[in-house]
């Protein structure tokens, strides 16, 4: 049978240097103020040790991003409430709505309708939501969406990581609108996406399953 020997056999510790613990203490001693230089460097981000409750209807803080007469965006879970992890919205269209074509360069975009109808394409597919769907947009890929309900309706958004996303509502609020397709580009590029086209156009498409 084979003999497997280990570093403690007194023919192979000869051949490995010895370490002395005064050696060993002076490594230590001179890694400590490195390590801690690098951890105070990249601290963890604060976030939220309490549950978080937003009633139905209203916004994390109490001021809902007003899109004039296309939508209000209600922020459900903050960038603050989990690190920079999460981001969630809801979307209440007051009529048939949707931003241009766009690249999210570091963020995944979830979609849940809880109410009327949404279209949304993701590359080269195209698919239609209602009330109980959701779809997950990876991070990479062109897409848009439209509400198509002549009515509007509610569409759950969430970002994973958050990134610049709160920012980028902030400033939407701040305009009052999604600029048209041409003035977008740099709003988007500041926050993280890349306007690739316009809007959705909408048109009868079979749904997806």
């Amino acid at each position: 049978m084979a003999q497997f020997h280990t570093c403690c056999d007194s023919g192979l510790t000869d051949s490995i240097p010895r370490m002395t613990r005064r050696t060993f203490m002076g490594l230590s001693l001179g890694a400590g103020p490195a390590v801690a230089a690098i951890l105070a460097q990249d601290p963890s981000p604060p976030r939220s040790t309490e549950p978080v409750k937003v009633a139905s209807g209203a916004d994390r803080h109490e001021k809902p991003c007003n899109l004039g007469d296309q939508s209000t965006i209600d922020r459900k879970v903050c960038s603050a409430d989990t690190g920079g992890q999460l981001f969630v919205i809801e979307n209440h269209a007051q009529t048939q709505f949707g931003p241009p074509r766009h690249v999210h360069h570091n963020q995944d975009e979830w979609f849940h309708v809880l109410s009327g109808e949404v279209e949304i394409e993701v590359g080269e597919q195209r698919y239609r939501l209602m009330p109980g769907d959701s779809l997950l947009a990876p991070r990479g890929l062109p897409h848009a969406w439209a509400q198509i309900a002549p009515e509007g309706g509610r569409l759950l958004i969430a970002f994973q990581p958050a990134g610049k996303m709160e920012a980028f509502f902030a400033e939407l609020a701040r305009l009052g609108r999604i600029p048209p397709t041409a003035e977008a580009h740099t709003l988007f590029e500041q926050h993280g996406m890349t306007v690739v086209g316009p809007p959705l156009k909408l048109q009868p498409t079979p749904r997806i399953n």
